[in-house]
């Protein structure tokens, strides 16, 4: 159930963004229980779209019956939840614009939440996985995050509760609670010690928003160690992926 749509007229509509991301050009009224329909395609299987409202009264499109397989049908609110949560993370990011579902040449790659700086053109993804899924093959994490990075995307992978997959990519675990500035369970690596540090005693936010905004900034940055990160929730045989500023991956490099 995405949070987007492709209009036949008005092009990628956007229930994260004011004006449904269009320039007020068309609005969330004339497009649902519009008679007649309006012409709303997934931006994924190209399946036509319906507008709704969720249990809980938040915006979203339905695929029509009898549609093909596609990832955005089978999302939850939860995930769709944290797409919104991370989208208005990244915007809070001076220079930082952040579109849902957005994908690469080709298909080879889609994001959940693509941040791009204004400037620069420099992109970052934001995964919401909150589904079990393989961390190898085709569809795997491994396979999936090396597509993104080799088309200049970069990407981090935001999930809730305990994953087995947690430090085979780039991760972060959220708490369950919504909104932007849900707590993260973050830790600093520090090179001399090669382990985790709770966020309470380093200097790795606490915050999802906060979190977003020292990787869009560059203040931490995706680091592949080979030594386990050893943490209750990540013990990857011989590597793992954890966050670390600049200064503590050059001062690891300089040490050995």
């Amino acid at each position: 159930m995405p949070l987007s749509a492709i209009h036949a007229e008005h092009g990628t509509l956007d229930l994260t963004l004011d004006g449904l991301g269009c320039e007020g050009r068309i609005t969330w009224e004339q497009i649902h229980r519009a008679r007649p329909r309006a012409p709303l395609t997934c931006p994924e299987c190209e399946w036509g779209l319906c507008p709704k409202y969720s249990q809980t009264g938040l915006r979203y499109f339905a695929h029509d019956p009898d549609a093909p397989e596609c990832s955005l049908r089978e999302e939850t609110e939860q995930h769709r939840q944290l797409k919104r949560d991370l989208a208005e993370c990244c915007r809070r990011v001076p220079g930082w614009s952040a579109e849902l579902e957005q994908a690469g040449p080709e298909r080879a790659w889609r994001a959940d939440v693509l941040a791009t700086h204004t400037a620069t053109g420099r992109r970052y993804a934001f995964e919401a996985q909150l589904s079990t899924i393989g961390i190898d093959g085709p569809r795997g994490l491994t396979e999936r995050t090396a597509r993104m990075t080799e088309a200049g995307v970069p990407a981090a992978w935001v999930t809730t509760g305990s994953r087995a997959w947690l430090g085979a990519v780039p991760t972060i675990q959220a708490e369950a609670q919504t909104g932007p500035t849900r707590p993260v369970r973050a830790g600093h690596w520090t090179y001399l010690i090669s382990s985790w540090t709770p966020a309470a005693e380093s200097r790795t936010p606490a915050r999802l928003t906060d979190f977003v905004r020292a990787v869009l900034t560059g203040e931490l940055v995706a680091h592949r160690v080979t030594c386990p990160a050893r943490d209750d929730w990540s013990t990857r045989p011989g590597w793992s992926w954890v966050w670390a500023t600049p200064k503590d991956i050059a001062e690891a490099a300089a040490y050995v």
